[in-house]
């Protein structure tokens, strides 16, 4: 209750100082997340140790931890993104009593933490992840890449790819290699405000790229 209230403190001094979040009073974010402007954070959203870049925004229901996501990126309902933590799984046993000092409850049942039970999440920028999705932990997601509704994320995803399934597998690629690269070089999430409004009136978000 205390984090949510402290919460709700920041986000008022944010929302005052900028005007560039957007955030239902259900959403919540804690002091370590960082946002760069003009995003929205739906209902029941959570943040943990995360940074938003511009215009990337957070469906009902997501939760993002321990997360890079880049800019102009779509996260769907419900989505799962790190946090999620690793198990050993060639040692005798999986549980974290034997590799991790993070309870009390367990003390002196692990000598020293020797596993890494969680890696950051890197989401580029103009990614499109579905509705009920789950990213497993140190995974990369390049650039233009879009995940499928329900998949679960095991691998790294390349640029522009399209992936989806349990555990998520390649669909298709969006453009011709030739056009993706285009569009990786091209950079344009790294447009200025004024250029990229520019861009639209002369039509370059509306119509298809071949």
């Amino acid at each position: 209750m205390l984090n949510r209230i402290a919460w709700l403190i920041r986000y008022s001094f944010f929302l005052k100082r900028t005007l560039q979040l957007r955030c239902h009073w259900t959403a919540y974010a804690d002091s370590s997340s960082r946002f760069e402007g003009a995003n929205i954070l739906a209902k029941n959203v959570e943040v943990l140790s995360s940074t938003l870049g511009k215009f990337s925004y957070l469906n009902y229901g997501s939760i993002v931890s321990n997360c890079n996501v880049g800019r102009f990126s779509c996260i769907g309902p419900k989505v799962i993104i790190g946090g999620l933590g690793r198990h050993p799984t060639s040692r005798r046993s999986t549980h974290r009593m034997f590799y991790s000092t993070a309870k009390d409850i367990w003390a002196g049942y692990c000598g020293a933490e020797n596993y890494l039970e969680s890696e950051s999440v890197e989401i580029g920028c103009d990614v499109w992840i579905g509705a009920r999705s789950i990213v497993l932990d140190g995974v990369r997601i390049g650039d233009g890449a879009i995940v499928a509704a329900g998949s679960v994320v095991t691998e790294n995803v390349d640029p522009y790819a399209i992936v989806g399934g349990v555990p998520a597998k390649l669909i298709r690629r969006r453009f011709s290699p030739e056009v993706e690269m285009k569009l990786v070089n091209e950079a344009w999430w790294d447009l200025s405000d004024e250029d990229l409004k520019r861009a639209v009136q002369l039509g370059k978000f509306s119509m298809e790229i071949e």
